[in-house]
């Protein structure tokens, strides 16, 4: 009777759990599924997606448009890694 009681109150100290939704859901052909969530690497990498669109080089002079273009490029050569 204790151990219950013990168990209720962790569960009312911790709160409401934060529950994640799976990235993607894979369906077999057997019936099982499998549930796909994303990483902290891929939550990083899509952050720093958003904060870089943000810039529009369109609207950039000559010199910073061809920083923000040498930019991308290292960027990208080096994720790829």
């Amino acid at each position: 009777m204790e151990k219950d009681n013990f168990q209720q109150l962790e569960l009312e100290k911790s709160g409401p759990s934060k529950r994640t939704t799976p990235r993607r859901i894979i369906h077999f052909a057997d019936g099982d599924i499998m549930e796909e969530y994303s990483t902290e690497e891929e939550e990083e990498e899509a952050k720093e997606q958003r904060t870089n669109s943000t810039l529009d080089p369109s609207k950039l002079a000559w010199g910073p448009y061809l920083w923000f273009c040498a930019g991308q490029i290292a960027r990208t050569s080096f994720s790829r890694l």
